[in-house]
């Protein structure tokens, strides 16, 4: 089974991918997770539907400082098998991490005009 969600809030520059990737290996899931360029993050996971199931409910639980807001999530059977729980970086580390600041930054900010 696989799951892949969309995780939006205050969820880059907060060692979120790192927790994900933590949990995913306690619990035996396979995939990765990586930051996308409008601040939210994906996940794909594959494992038992019900440790995949309870990842998703963790993650909606805001680990660590994270603030998640939303999760879009769907199941569905695998469709390529991955062997370990990786994080993924569209860029180089440097870059990867002034991103991800800018993001947390930018959250910050947009929660102070509510």
């Amino acid at each position: 089974m696989e799951v892949r969600a969309k995780i939006y809030g205050r969820v880059q520059g907060v060692t979120f991918r790192k927790q994900v990737q933590s949990f995913a290996i306690k619990e035996d899931i396979r995939g990765y997770v990586e930051n996308n360029d409008d601040g939210s993050v994906f996940v794909l996971a594959q494992g038992a539907e019900g440790k995949l199931k309870r990842l998703i409910e963790w993650i909606k639980s805001s680990p660590g400082i994270s603030e998640v807001s939303n999760v879009v999530s769907s199941f569905r059977k695998s469709t390529r098998p991955y062997f370990s729980f990786a994080i993924r970086k569209k860029r180089p580390f440097l870059q990867d991490q002034m991103k991800s600041i800018f993001h947390l930054i930018k959250n910050f900010i947009g929660a102070g005009n509510d």
